[in-house]
């Protein structure tokens, strides 16, 4: 005896169920956390106070200090804030004409246990975040 509904049944309807759900899920995860992009900005936003900073000191030959306190980042007096809920232990960083002083800013969040660090290297003055 054929059914005379055209409809689906029930074991259909729980396979397209499942289907949605795993496709909804999985293209959760595949969009960027908002915790990157803020790194992202913050990379961005110190990168380029960095270097104007190395510049305005290249013409003026004046040192600056890279200070890091609390929630922000100081570069050359110019505040760059950390991703929400992220704190940095006070550091200061020498910056002089001919060379920059090797040192380590470490920043600290309550939900992760290993820091991120800001690792200037002895010389010309390049930097690195470590995630």
């Amino acid at each position: 005896m054929q059914n005379k509904r055209a409809a689906f049944t029930l074991i259909e309807t729980v396979v397209v169920l499942c289907i949605v759900s795993v496709v909804g899920l999985s293209g959760q995860q595949l969009l960027p956390s908002k915790s990157a992009d803020a790194w992202v900005t913050f990379e961005q936003q110190f990168d380029l106070a960095y270097e104007k900073a190395r510049q305005r000191q290249l013409y003026m030959g004046q040192a600056f200090a890279v200070i890091a306190q609390g929630d922000a980042v100081f570069v050359d007096n110019q505040r760059v804030p950390l991703p929400a809920g992220w704190l940095a232990r006070y550091r200061m960083v020498e910056c002089r004409r001919h060379y920059v002083k090797p040192a380590t800013i470490m920043m600290w969040h309550a939900d992760r246990p290993k820091p991120v660090r800001l690792v200037f290297q002895f010389g010309g003055g390049t930097y690195e975040l470590q995630t």
